[in-house]
C-alpha cells in the first residue's frame, strides 16, 4: 500500500457514519445531475462517489483495489469484449464481502462500432459514423436518468448495474497511449463546461485529455445470455427474441445502445436449472452502457419539460 493513496481512505473516515444527503458541501460536486462526494490525494488522484457507492466508500477508496494494481493482480479480467474490465471483490474482517465491477473509460477514443441486426430496422444509419463512447460523468448521468424511467410507461423498469464511483488516476499518459485525440477531446471538455457553468471554481468538475477515467459498478450476479445459449439453456431463438425485446423496451423508455447484444443482459439461474421469468418473460439486468444513447423522442419531451 502505497502512503499517498492511504491517506484516500483517511481523508474519508471522518466522513463515513454521517449519510450521503447530509455530508457538507464542501466536499461535495455535480456534474449532469449526479450528485458525487470528492476526495483528492495529495498527488492529484480524484475519487468521485455517488450516493449508490457511499455505503461502501472505504471499499471504493484507491488502496483497496488500484494501489499497486491490485485490480488486476486480485481481479479477474472479464473476456468477451473490447473494453478493459476487471470484476474484484474486497473483504474486511467484520463486513460483507464487496464484490463489483472496474472499468477504465475510453471516451475520445475510436468506436470499433458493430452494429447488430437485433437493432430497430428504422434506425438512422448517421449514428454509426457519429457515435462516440461516453464520458464516465456523462455514463453515469445516463444510466441514473434510465434508472428514473421518467419517460415512456410508468410500470416498464429497465434494471441495470449501480454506478459506485470515478477514479481519475494521477498520472499521465501521451495521448497515442490513450487512443485519444485533441479534437475528440474537445467536444467531451465543451459538454461539460457548459454544465459546469455557473458552479463555484472549486465545486467544479474537469475532464484532463492525458489521464485515465476508471468506472466502478456493483456486480450483477448471473450468467448472461450468450453463454446461456451456448451452454444450452437457453435457445438461439430465445436470445434473439430477448435482445429484440430489450432494445424495444429501452426504446420505448427513451434509449438506445448503440452496440447492445445478448452479452451484456445478465440472467439469473435457478435452482433446477433454469432462469428467473416474471410472467414468462425472462428477467435481464443491462450491464454496458459505453454506447448509452437519448432519443430524439426522449429528448424533445426533456425540452418541452425544460419550457414548461
Amino acid at each position: 500500500m502505497t502512503s499517498f493513496l492511504a491517506m484516500t481512505i483517511h481523508a474519508l473516515m471522518p466522513y463515513l457514519a454521517t449519510p450521503f444527503h447530509a455530508l457538507p458541501e464542501s466536499i461535495r460536486a455535480r456534474a449532469f445531475g449526479v450528485n458525487y462526494v470528492k476526495f483528492t490525494d495529495p498527488r492529484g488522484g480524484e475519487l468521485y462517489i455517488t450516493r449508490h457507492g457511499w455505503p461502501m466508500a472505504r471499499h471504493l477508496a484507491p488502496e483497496a483495489w488500484y494501489s499497486q494494481g491490485q485490480y488486476f493482480k486480485k481481479g479477474r479480467r472479464l473476456t468477451g469484449g473490447t473494453g478493459t474490465v476487471y470484476r474484484f471483490h474486497v473483504s474486511s474482517p467484520g463486513e460483507p464481502r464487496a464484490e463489483f465491477v472496474v472499468k477504465f473509460s475510453r471516451f475520445a477514443e475510436h468506436v470499433p462500432l458493430f452494429m447488430p441486426s437485433t437493432l430497430p430496422d428504422d434506425l438512422p444509419g448517421y449514428l454509426a459514423d457519429s457515435a462516440k463512447f461516453n464520458s464516465p460523468f456523462e455514463e453515469f448521468a445516463l444510466i441514473e436518468d434510465l434508472r428514473r424511467g421518467a419517460f415512456g410507461p410508468p410500470r416498464l423498469r429497465i434494471r441495470t448495474k449501480r454506478p459506485l464511483a470515478i477514479y481519475c488516476t494521477p498520472g499521465r499518459s501521451p495521448l497515442w497511449q490513450l487512443g485519444r485525440t485533441e479534437g475528440r477531446f474537445s467536444e467531451y471538455d465543451l459538454a461539460l463546461q457548459r454544465d459546469q457553468a455557473g458552479r463555484r471554481a472549486e465545486a467544479q468538475v474537469h475532464l484532463d485529455i492525458e489521464r485515465q477515467y476508471i468506472m466502478l459498478y456493483g456486480w450483477v450476479s448471473g450468467d448472461n445470455a450468450e453463454d446461456l445459449e451456448l451452454s444450452g439453456v437457453l435457445t438461439p431463438e430465445e436470445v434473439e427474441a430477448l435482445t429484440r425485446r430489450v432494445n424495444r423496451e429501452l426504446h420505448e423508455k427513451g434509449f438506445r445502445i448503440l452496440d447492445n447484444k445478448p452479452k451484456h443482459l445478465i440472467l439469473r439461474r435457478l435452482r433446477d436449472g433454469g432462469v428467473m421469468r416474471r410472467g414468462g418473460d425472462l428477467v435481464y439486468v443491462q450491464v454496458d452502457f459505453e454506447l448509452l444513447q437519448r432519443t430524439d423522442d426522449y429528448m424533445q419531451f426533456l425540452q418541452e419539460m425544460d419550457g414548461i
